[in-house]
Parts: C-alpha cells; structure tokens; sequence
C-alpha cells in the first residue's frame, strides 16, 4: 500500500525482521510479502530464526508461536504473533458453523517498523474506579497496532493525570466521580 511504501522509503535506519521458523517451511504468502519489504528498501533485511535449532531464540521468544515475526531496530523491538497475521472471526461460527480468516500482514508489519523507527510513543490512560467498561480486545489490539502504549490511571490513587497523558479515555462509568477527580480531569482539559 501507498502508506507502507512511503515508510520505507522514508526509513534511515536499519530493521530486521527476524522469522521465527525454518525457511523451508515458512507460511507462503508471509514469505512474499516479506520478500516486497526487502525489495522496497535496503534498510529492510529479513532473516529466518529455526527455534527448534537456535536455543536463545527459543528461550526468548518462548510464548510466540511458529511463523511469528520479531521487528526490531536498535534496542527495540516488537513481536508480532503469527495469529495477529492471520485474524479468525468466530462471530458466526454457531449460527452457520463457518468462520473467516483474513490476512493482515502489511498491516502488522508497517506498524511494527514504524513504532521500531519512532522515538514517540503516544500514551492513552483510561480512568478506573468507576465501573468503567473494559475496552475489549478488538480497541486493545488497534492501540497496539498504533502503537498506543494504554495504560489505567485510578484518580483517587494517583497525584493527578500524568504529563505523559496523550489521551484521557473515560469508559462509561457506573459511578459519579468525586468534586476532586471532576476537578482533576477539568483542570488537565
């Protein structure tokens, strides 16, 4: 895409991509997408790590599964699970027994060299305490994707709303909030 395209070719430094499988039997379809990365720009080198051979590799990445792919550019990284490549949607798997997978490589890929090349990491904080809703798994997993660092911010127990704060998420709470925390989040709109 348009989008991943300028990405490399704005790249200055180096990133690897770093397969965790055997070239041999590496997924098909991952292997030429990765193969048009390298092609885009020379700041791209794409390897393949055997954790079966390699015991640092698989100590290391013990929790990834097969076929996942390890960004990184200086001292940061960020792996990708093979399952986040290839997203399943159960939704309608009781009602007619089948189910879809759709193939997000680029877009795990892109996001992943990008928050590797960046030094700005935006912070979301969403406000506990009250009852709030979960964000769900589907806003946690686009945060990750944007490179969102999420974290939850308790106004009773905090010494207000942290610099850092990019982003104020507050989640249909159950409970009124007290004058001082209405306050705390008036003064830092």
């Amino acid at each position: 895409g348009e989008k991943t395209k300028q990405l490399l070719s704005e790249l200055d430094e180096d990133v690897t991509i770093s397969v965790l499988a055997e070239e041999s039997s590496a997924d098909a379809t991952l292997n030429r997408l990765l193969e048009r990365y390298e092609e885009e720009s020379d700041h791209i080198t794409v390897k393949y790590v055997d954790p079966a051979v390699n015991i640092g590799a698989a100590q290391t990445y013990s929790d990834a599964t097969t076929n996942s792919v390890v960004v990184s550019s200086g001292n940061k990284e960020t792996v990708i699970d093979y399952y986040d490549i290839y997203q399943s949607d159960y939704s309608s798997y009781y009602t007619t027994g089948s189910y879809s997978t759709s193939f997000d490589g680029e877009g795990q890929l892109t996001s992943a060299i990008a928050n590797v090349t960046s030094d700005d990491t935006p912070i979301l904080y969403s406000i506990t305490g009250h009852g709030e809703s979960s964000t769900g798994s589907s806003v946690e997993s686009l945060m990750r994707k944007q490179n969102v660092t999420q974290s939850d911010l308790n106004l009773m127990t905090s010494n207000g709303i942290p610099d850092d704060c990019d982003c104020l998420l507050i989640n249909a709470p159950t409970s009124d909030y007290s004058a001082e925390e209405a306050d705390t989040v008036i003064n830092y709109l």
